[in-house]
């Protein structure tokens, strides 16, 4: 993912590159392109934010306005391809852009509240009693 822009400016130059790459392919990306475009930009939002949700707000944004621009400048025009990203993007279904973000957060805070040790210690005693 490279993130460029700021506020309602902000896309994803390489989501762009892929979708360009794509409509190169035949005039207009297909379902089934959309439906491999989608499932590697959730992919993608994992990865990337595995371990923070630090930019994960302005990520989501990008993905979302370069997908958008991607249907408004006529790269994606099936009916079922538009429908396809409509769902992702406003949808609140396992595979939509809300419920990944929601799950990349709630895997990061479980992640965090795991515990801590130092150096390997936990905490216990090992059955030793202090006596």
């Amino acid at each position: 993912m490279k993130i460029v822009g700021s506020g309602t400016k902000t896309i994803d130059a390489d989501l762009l590159a892929k979708l360009a790459l794509d409509r190169a392919s035949g005039g207009s990306i297909s379902k089934a392109e959309v439906d491999k475009t989608l499932k590697s930009v959730r992919k993608e939002l994992k990865d990337e934010f595995e371990s923070s949700t630090r930019g994960l707000d302005r990520a989501s944004t990008a993905v979302a306005n370069t997908l958008e621009l991607a249907v408004k400048s006529g790269w994606i025009k099936g009916g079922a391809s538009q429908d396809a990203v409509k769902e992702f993007l406003k949808g609140d279904d396992a595979g939509s852009l809300k419920a990944t973000v929601a799950d990349i957060r709630a895997d990061v805070k479980s992640t965090r509240s795991g515990g801590s040790s130092y150096g390997g210690y936990s905490g216990r005693t090992s059955g030793y009693s202090g006596t």
